[in-house]
């Protein structure tokens, strides 16, 4: 059975919250080239996916703010799902960004 420190909880913390400002900032580039096809193009699709951008924006930063808000509490409870949370949304958006840059 492995057993894991205080410490090492306090760990993941940090590792939720940089992946959260991490898809945070991708977020923020995402939008800031959505705006730039929309000034560019114009259209609906892109005032939509322009909408979404800055929702994944305010997504990133509501999780920044309630990873840092319970990172001192060190139950698993909140540790691992938060931590999950955190991957899930770094691997989207690196993936969205990935496609909207690439294309």
């Amino acid at each position: 059975m492995i057993k894991i420190s205080i410490e090492s909880m306090f760990e993941i913390w940090y590792i939720s919250i940089g992946l959260s400002i991490f898809a945070g900032l991708l977020s923020a580039i995402i939008l800031a080239e959505f705006a730039r096809l929309r000034s560019t193009f114009g259209g609906r699709i892109l005032l939509i996916f322009t909408a979404l951008a800055i929702l994944m924006v305010a997504q990133n930063v509501t999780y920044s703010f309630s990873f840092m808000m319970w990172s001192n509490d060190r139950n698993p409870i909140y540790v691992y799902p938060s931590l999950t949370m955190a991957i899930i949304d770094a691997i989207i958006i690196s993936i969205l960004f990935y496609y909207t840059i690439k294309y």
